[in-house]
């Protein structure tokens, strides 16, 4: 079972372009983005990213995902605009002299593209087709074989070790920020526990109650464990217990206070190094994994 990887990309922090003049430009906490210009002339590039980046001058990482040869890719746009199709995705790749060997021009939101041979250099730009407004979330790029529903802001993946009755722990995890991702991983960790990942994206702002609850319902889950991955999601799953006698829960130790209900547990999950970003902190799976174990009496 091979790792799927969706690599996610946002506005850049800089804003030094000309064509930045006259722009009405706001960025929120969470690198989304309302982009407002209607004098900008058609065919003006509003947005470019590169994988050569000068670290020692910029002191960030690189703007795009290094990708493999000869390999097909899905870029996904995440993005509202006025008028509708405004915007044309440009994605260029260039050999060791600079020279240019494809370019790919999309004018829709869902596409496909080919690493060529020779591949030194890649660069993505947002070309304006006639925009006034943009608000802006991120692109995704990932393997042509990915599952379509990695693109969604909840990306419920596909259960493991698991048949219809049997009690499914459904972890809910928050995504790391630069790539979504599957976990292999979970089947060595856990050759017997049935297990399915709930992973929520960087930029999610959804109702989750209300999000799972309709999971569950259209795919008749009511045999459900919701295990918290992330002290964020503690509150959001006690609460769907309220609704779900058949639900139980495992939290995390910051909310255990509020464990007020039989089939709740909960369990410490080490907090982030001072150091560290937690948006690109992996999950703790062996603590996790342990803790559930332990409530269902051994693996």
């Amino acid at each position: 079972m091979e790792q799927e990887v969706v690599n996610e990309i946002y506005w850049p922090p800089d804003m030094d372009s000309a064509f930045n003049f006259g722009s009405h430009v706001i960025v929120d906490a969470y690198d989304r983005v309302s982009f407002h210009n209607r004098l900008m002339t058609p065919g003006v590039v509003m947005k470019a990213w590169s994988v050569a980046v000068n670290y020692q001058g910029s002191k960030i990482v690189p703007q795009l995902p290094h990708l493999k040869i000869n390999h097909q890719y899905r870029i996904i746009l995440h993005a509202k605009m006025q008028p509708e199709n405004s915007l044309m995705i440009r994605l260029s790749f260039n050999d060791i002299q600079g020279n240019t060997l494809k370019q790919y021009n999309f004018n829709r939101s869902n596409a496909y593209f080919t690493v060529p041979a020779e591949t030194i250099t890649m660069s993505l730009e947002l070309v304006n087709a006639g925009n006034t407004h943009l608000d802006f979330e991120r692109i995704e790029i990932c393997e042509r074989n990915v599952s379509p529903n990695a693109h969604a802001d909840l990306w419920f993946q596909e259960p493991i070790n698991y048949d219809q009755h049997q009690l499914l722990n459904l972890l809910v995890v928050p995504a790391n920020k630069r790539a979504k991702k599957t976990y292999p991983l979970l089947r060595n960790l856990s050759p017997i526990l049935p297990l399915q990942v709930l992973l929520v994206d960087y930029q999610y702002r959804g109702n989750l109650e209300r999000d799972i609850t309709k999971y569950l319902q259209e795919h008749k889950r009511k045999n459900i464990r919701l295990v918290s991955c992330h002290e964020r999601f503690d509150i959001p799953i006690l609460n769907l217990q309220k609704d779900f006698d058949s639900i139980q829960t495992l939290v995390t130790t910051k909310h255990q206070q509020r464990l007020n209900m039989i089939d709740s547990y909960a369990y410490e999950l080490s907090k982030t190094n001072s150091w560290s970003n937690e948006n690109l902190v992996e999950p703790n799976w062996p603590v996790i994994i342990d803790a559930i174990r332990k409530i269902s009496g051994g693996d």
